[in-house]
This record gives C-alpha cells, structure tokens and sequence, in this order.
C-alpha cells in the first residue's frame, strides 16, 4: 500500500476563512489562558506539574532523570528551575499549537478537520486539563508533530537528525516517548513509502530512533525508581531553596514500587471504566474523516504500548490523549491524499462536538467542558 502525501491535490472547505479562523483564535486564546494560569511572578515548585520535570539523577541512575538532571545543573535556586520549566513547557505548548495548526492549513480545512485539530483529546486538552496537559509527553507531541511536518514539506532527510535528537531527550525524561516509539517508526516508513527517503536513510532513522528508544525502555525497566532515589531528588530541590511540599507528587511516585502502583491503581475501578465513552468520543473525527485502515492500526498500536501506564499510572486522561494526539498528527501529516472521501460535518455540528465534552487527566472523572468553563460562567460574571 502506497500512502502519497498530496496536499495541492485537496480541495479546500469553501468557507474555509471560518475554519481557520476560528482554530487560530481558539489556540491562541488556549495558550494565553494557559498562560495566564500558570506563570507566577515567583513560581514555586508544585508537586505535579513542575516537579515531575526535575526529577533527576541525584540518587544514581533512574528513569525519566535527563531533563531534570540539565535543569539542576544551570539552576541557582528553586525559583530559577520553576522559571525554566515553566518557559519550556509554555514554549513547547505554543510550538505545538503552531505545528499542527500549519498541517491543518495543508489539509482541506472543512469543519471535520476542525473537529480532529480541537477535540478536548487532543489540543484542547492542555486547556481544559493543563495539569495533565503540560507534563513530559508534550516534547513528545512536539517531537512527533515536527517529524509530522517535515515528512508533509518533503524535506530532507538530514532534517529529521533534529527530530531524533530531541526525542532523545524525551525518551529518557519519561517513558512516554519510548513507548511512542512505533508511531515514530510509522511516520519514517510513510517517508520511505512516498519516496522522502532512500532505503539506506530509513534504515538509518529506523535504527537511530529504535536504539533510542530501546535503551530508554532498557533503563526505565532496570531503575524504576526506589524510596532512596525518591528522598535524594526530594533533597536536591530543597538544597535549592524548593519546600519538602514538592517532593509530594510526582517525586514519592517515582520511588514506589510496582506492586504499590498497580494496587492503587486497581482502587479506581469501577469508576475508571467511565474513561470508556470518553475515549469513544476521541474517536469521532476519525469516523467523520474516514480516516484509512492504517491510522486505526496506529491508534490500536499506541494504546497498546501505552498499557503498562494504564496499569500502573492514575492519569488516564494523559494517555488516551497520548494514544489520540499521535493519530491525530499522523493523519494531518498526509491529510490531502484523500479527496472528498470525508463525511460532510456541518459547521455547527463540529462546534457542538468540540465544546460540550471534556476528557479530565486523572479521577474523578468530573470536568466542565469547553462550553461551560469558558463561555457560560463569564457570562453570568458579566450579566450577574
């Protein structure tokens, strides 16, 4: 099966200035109200989504320790680290936005395409979740997205060398990146497939990011974590000024064994099963795309390789929207080979879907969609 990436070939939505439009003003409302909501004149270390960014190799070798490990390092105090972390993940967070929003300005724009761009599953999520949102597997989306994009400008083979270095990083600051591995390696055989890449280049990139990857799963499996490297982190931010109130989260998860996570985990059951619907629902821009059989295959793959965080982590939001925003990417990266196969959405029926549901990151499974936090109560604060 040939997979042609051609967007000249699509045929653009004829009130496409009201798609557009309106993606570009909702992804920049997002980031400046992601914004607003998270930088701080003193930021300090919270024990989610700051600290599960400075986990590091105080206490030896240990999964998801490089990005924390960098930061430690050119770090004077706890304020600084909190700054550079907040910096990166609002930068990443707005790389995102701009990455995707050019792929979904190559495909036929329509309200369909609407739907899969701001499902609350995939870039709405940062915003109706941003505790959730703005954690480790970011880098991976921009990572994924950036490889996304090149394949669709058919650039060079050398470019993807940037790509593969910041997955890289990903891959050892969490285990996320690792098991997105085959959604990467699906990307590199759509390059090989459309002819971006000769045969040596792709075994060369297939090699580079499964070497990668491999060792980052090599070394989540052999240093989990222990109580000892979790209270050693725990020291190193308060030797920088951090309090012990840091150490709390993603810091004591670190070091619990893996008996501890799925025990707790098992603690959520029933109540987790309600995620099913939700997860149906990312589903829909798909079924309305007539997205191929290949990108099924990819969306069944990832939430396959993401089953140990489903039997091991809380967060089940994260990784429905993980699994989600990596098919969403792939289809955007060669959206225009199908022509006039999608179902025709009208306009307001994708509004509707994209602002009466809402995917919360972790339990209880209560969260107020778009329309509701974002519409409904200002306006009860203006009218009284």
């Amino acid at each position: 099966m040939t997979v042609e990436v051609n967007q000249e070939m699509q045929v653009r939505y004829k009130r496409d200035w009201l798609t557009v439009g309106l993606t570009l003003v909702i992804l920049t409302w997002s980031w400046i109200s992601i914004t607003r909501d998270t930088w701080r004149p003193s930021p300090a270390i919270d024990r989610w989504t700051i600290a599960d960014w400075l986990i590091n190799y105080q206490g030896g070798p240990i999964r998801r320790g490089l990005f924390g490990e960098l930061v430690l390092r050119v770090s004077a105090d706890s304020q600084m680290a909190a700054y550079i972390v907040l910096s990166f993940q609002l930068l990443m967070l707005a790389v995102l936005y701009i990455l995707v929003f050019v792929l979904f300005l190559r495909t036929s724009r329509s309200p369909a395409w609407m739907m899969l761009v701001l499902s609350p599953a995939f870039l709405l999520f940062p915003l109706l979740s941003f505790q959730g949102g703005l954690r480790k597997e970011l880098l991976v989306l921009v990572v994924f997205a950036l490889v996304a994009l090149l394949l669709s400008l058919r650039a060079n083979a050398w470019w993807f060398l940037l790509p593969l270095g910041l997955f890289t990083l990903a891959a050892f600051s969490h285990e996320t990146a690792a098991l997105s591995l085959p959604a990467f390696l699906f990307l590199l055989w759509l390059g090989r497939k459309n002819g971006i890449f000769s045969r040596s280049q792709t075994v060369g990139l297939v090699v580079g990011w499964s070497l990668v990857g491999g060792l980052a799963l090599l070394i989540a499996f052999l240093y989990p974590g222990t109580p000892d490297q979790a209270q050693a982190i725990c020291q190193s931010l308060i030797d920088l000024g951090s309090s012990s109130e840091a150490c709390a989260g993603a810091i004591s998860v670190i070091g619990q064994s893996l008996s501890d996570a799925m025990q707790a985990m098992s603690t959520q059951y029933p109540a987790y099963l309600g995620y099913l619907p939700l997860a149906a629902l990312a589903l829909i821009p798909f079924a309305v795309l007539r997205a191929p059989s290949v990108i099924w295959l990819l969306l069944l793959v990832s939430y396959l390789t993401l089953v140990p965080l489903f039997m091991t982590g809380i967060d089940y939001g994260r990784w429905i929207y993980l699994a989600t925003a990596l098919a969403s990417i792939a289809l955007l990266a060669f959206g225009g080979e199908w022509v006039d196969r999608e179902f025709k959405v009208p306009f307001i029926v994708a509004i509707v879907y994209i602002i009466s549901w809402s995917l919360p990151y972790t339990g209880p499974l209560v969260q107020e969609p778009l329309f509701r936090s974002f519409m409904v109560d200002p306006l009860k604060t203006l009218f009284g």
